[in-house]
């Protein structure tokens, strides 16, 4: 099986995979997204902790504002 296209989906933990099988044509696999990303993830977050990057929001701001809000200055 050859694997065409990766595409992630980030609402669910999931990957799709698109495999092309000479009998069946196209398939579309779901499998789940491996955990290594995460792992990475959660070290960054660790190490920007650590650095103190994120109190550059709350120490003027009282509390962060959400994605929804945008960061923009009011």
């Amino acid at each position: 099986m050859l694997i065409i296209q990766n595409r992630r989906s980030v609402r669910r933990n999931l990957e799709y995979r698109l495999t092309r099988d000479t009998s069946l044509g196209l398939v579309i696999k779901r499998c789940k997204k491996k955990k290594k990303q995460k792992k990475q993830n959660e070290r960054m977050r660790d190490e920007m902790n650590e650095r103190g990057r994120w109190m550059e929001g709350r120490e003027e701001g009282g509390r962060k504002k959400g994605r929804k809000e945008g960061r923009k200055e009011e």
